[in-house]
């Protein structure tokens, strides 16, 4: 079957849709991306290395889940759905990362031992999503 054509307010639609998306995404991600390492440095005032996993977590995310993100949404029959979908899902990643790796840092142990804490490791990946 040949694909649907969409209409000029199908189009006004998404294109709201989209900026919504990105005004949402862009005031919580400046939030944690701004929080977090602040946090992270202040627990473990001694090393970087907190702060440098993060930002490599979130980094390593972006370039390896952006490709299959965007061909999965430009194949998808209703693209502002799953664009809602996408938005809620990274939104929900990011708040529960950030709040396992500060429950993670909440240990009065080492950097070594943050390292090794299974909550550090899940909001890592969550952050990273």
């Amino acid at each position: 079957p040949e694909p649907k054509k969409r209409t000029v307010q199908e189009w006004r639609q998404l294109l709201h849709l989209l900026c919504s998306a990105v005004a949402v995404r862009a005031t919580g991600d400046r939030a944690w991306t701004f929080v977090l390492p602040l946090f992270l440095s202040e627990a473990y005032p001694g090393s970087l290395a907190p702060v440098s996993l993060l930002s490599l977590a979130v980094t390593v995310g972006v370039i390896a889940l952006s490709p299959p993100l965007a061909q999965w949404l430009a194949s998808h029959q209703k693209p502002s759905q799953a664009l809602m979908l996408l938005v809620i899902l990274e939104n929900s990643a990011v708040v529960l990362g950030g709040c396992a790796v500060v429950a993670a840092s909440g240990g009065q142990g080492g950097h070594t031992e943050l390292f090794q804490s299974p909550l550090f490791v899940l909001g890592l990946l969550l952050l990273a999503v």
